[in-house]
């Protein structure tokens, strides 16, 4: 049995996890003696201490304290599940201002007020008022998502904002964006890049009051032209709630589903040949629902 291990791409490295300490679940009602934490599907009988989260439905006895996922020596690929909705799962393109601008390093940290907002359901346009400090003159900032599932927003016309965005090009473009408001804190989010955080900073702001970390481990490898890729999930945490949404998948993080995280690619190549492929990519969007 291999114990699995949690990426932390905010310390540029694989990092083990610890203990749980939750309940034990045994929901097929097995009559074994468990002994251990075990909140997955369980079909055999364990005794042995167990503090991992079983998803396999495995028939070995577990031994390994294993906090991300527990196989045996006869279990079969972790649990994975299929993109969703099947078979092409959510796809997500988006811009700010001018889409022909992707090649140019750019960094914006303003304070706005949302003037426009066009919400078709299956995608936004907003429409930013910001104020540049240094001159005090008001400049126009466009954001336009398109997505093949459904999405939801807060924003609304009126609204005051603090817009970020980061355009870095290595041999292929980081992109990320975020609106926020007041203490409430993440209001849109969207990334497609290398990294789940722009340069130099720190993991608990960027998603705040979410935090998000890439769990590999969950899916099998697939053989690509450039080595062999891996379909991630991302632990999305707030509060006391824990939620895992995997590549190519929606999910709803937070208190009666506060907010909606839609990832249309979050994958990591265990090998890679390709020197112009980066070995991680994310393609994320996160959007406020309610106010929890």
């Amino acid at each position: 049995m291999r114990k699995k291990t949690i990426v932390s791409l905010a310390f540029a490295g694989l990092a083990a996890g610890g203990c749980y300490t939750a309940f034990d679940y045994d929901r097929d009602g097995d009559g074994g003696a468990d002994t251990a934490v075990d909140p997955g599907v369980d079909t055999g009988h364990d005794t042995a201490v167990d503090p991992g989260v079983d998803t396999d439905g495995d028939t070995t006895i577990d031994t390994w304290d294993d906090p991300i996922m527990d196989r045996g020596p006869t279990d079969g690929p972790a649990w994975c599940p299929e993109p969703f909705p099947a078979p092409g799962g959510p796809t997500l393109s988006w811009w700010v201002d001018d889409p022909s601008s992707f090649g140019e390093v750019r960094i914006i940290d303003l304070g706005c007020m949302v003037g426009i907002v066009n919400a078709s359901g299956m995608g936004l346009d907003i429409e930013l008022e910001c104020v540049d400090p240094s001159s005090g003159s008001t400049a126009l900032h466009t954001i336009h998502i398109e997505s093949s599932t459904w999405m939801g927003t807060l924003l609304y016309p009126g609204m005051p904002v603090s817009f970020s965005y980061v355009a870095d090009p290595i041999w292929w473009i980081d992109r990320f964006m975020r609106l926020s408001a007041g203490v409430g804190g993440t209001i849109l989010a969207a990334t497609d890049a290398s990294n789940l955080l722009p340069p130099l900073e720190p993991s608990s702001g960027w998603y705040s009051p979410l935090a998000i970390d890439p769990i590999s481990g969950v899916c099998p490898g697939m053989s690509t032209g450039c080595g062999l890729e891996e379909r991630l999930a991302l632990r999305v945490t707030t509060g006391d709630t824990e939620l895992r949404v995997f590549d190519s998948s929606v999910g709803w993080a937070g208190m009666m589903g506060a907010y909606q995280v839609i990832v249309d690619r979050a994958t990591m190549y265990d090998e890679i040949w390709c020197t112009d492929t980066p070995q991680y990519w994310f393609s994320v969007v996160i959007a406020a629902q309610s106010d929890g």
